[in-house]
């Protein structure tokens, strides 16, 4: 069996390191897996996207409503829906608000699970 390492460690040291086989199997090193359903991975992640969830049911967490995406770290852009979900429009935010979306970036960052997280 041949593994490549995916992810591994962390800054307080208590995360697994994880390797992926190739035959396409998860491999953890630190940690015992209870439910193995949740482990597979997307082609998106596969090609190192880190997709995160920021689960608000049982937390409370000072974010706005508008919705944004931040590109390149220097662009802004608004996301404005109709009451059914739907996009109505997007607008480019007032550069002198950059700070703001960035820190409500990592607020919402910090607080997220990755995806491998949430579904196991």
């Amino acid at each position: 069996m041949e593994l490549r390492k995916v992810s591994g460690g962390c800054e307080d040291g208590d995360c697994p390191a994880v390797y992926l086989s190739d035959t396409g199997t998860l491999v953890f090193q630190g940690t015992p897996v209870e439910r193995a359903d949740g482990l597979r991975l997307g082609p998106g992640e596969r090609a190192g996207e880190d997709y995160r969830i920021l689960d608000l049911t049982e937390k409370s967490i000072d974010l706005p409503q508008q919705d944004f995406w931040l590109f390149d770290d220097s662009t802004v852009a608004l996301l404005n829906f109709n009451d059914d979900g739907t996009l109505r429009n997007r607008e480019l935010a007032d550069p002198s608000e950059l700070d703001k979306y960035r820190s409500l970036r990592d607020l919402a960052l910090a607080k997220a699970a990755s995806f491998l997280e949430y579904r196991t």
